[in-house]
């Protein structure tokens, strides 16, 4: 097998986190990815896209800008009040290599969001993908829930639970699984929040992957009345 292929690959993700228990405040609060994941290439061209936002309970929408370093071709920027989307457009590569690119939101006032995730050319891999995910508010003492899925079209995930991951939910969360296979996992969160996390701004991280190096992150913000 080529070296290439035998690697594990890891996201790094640096987020400048609004701390549990502090009140929502706009100068703080940065961009979160929609949605963003590693990606393959070989005998058949892609296109992909990467998307963050900032729009935030209560704040100003302001301009979001989204930059890639390390990419193998230009992407086209489309730019929204609060959103913005990178659209990749990637030709056939036989030759096997990575790319590692660096993922960068930022918002009016500086706050930053990065990812790096690989781009793996010679290699023919389907990338998992989540269901859309979006920002909530939980009220205290009540019941909230949303589902979150992971599928894979080439059947290749793990299963195991660690497969989808889904990290920084307030305490008291409750996660139970509905579905395990290796085309799909699907858990359903429950929230129910007491008095004492009331004003808290929880920003969640979901993870997806397969057992061929393939990930696909999202993340959202739960705010809690």
């Amino acid at each position: 097998m080529n070296r290439i292929y035998a690697t594990i690959f890891t996201a790094s993700l640096t987020l400048s986190a609004l701390p549990a228990h502090v009140w929502a405040d706009c100068h703080h609060e940065p961009p979160l990815f929609s949605t963003v994941s590693t990606q393959d290439v070989r005998d058949v061209g892609t296109t992909f896209a990467v998307v963050a936002r900032d729009k935030f309970w209560g704040c100003p929408t302001g301009k979001v800008t989204l930059t890639a370093v390390g990419a193998p071709v230009t992407p086209t920027l489309t730019p929204g009040p609060g959103e913005a989307a990178l659209t990749f457009k990637v030709p056939a590569i036989f030759t096997p290599g990575i790319y590692h690119i660096t993922y960068t939101a930022t918002d009016e006032l500086n706050n930053t969001t990065s990812v790096t995730l690989p781009l793996r050319t010679g290699y023919s891999n389907s990338t998992p993908i989540l269901s859309p995910v979006s920002d909530i508010v939980a009220p205290v003492y009540k019941l909230t829930g949303f589902s979150v899925a992971l599928t894979d079209r080439d059947g290749d995930l793990p299963i195991t639970e660690d497969a989808l991951r889904i990290d920084g939910l307030p305490e008291g969360t409750r996660k139970v699984l509905l579905r395990l296979s290796s085309s799909e996992i699907v858990y359903q969160v429950t929230l129910y929040p007491s008095s004492g996390q009331r004003g808290a701004v929880y920003q969640v991280l979901i993870k997806g992957k397969d057992s061929r190096g393939g990930i696909v992150i999202s993340q959202m913000r739960v705010l809690v009345l």
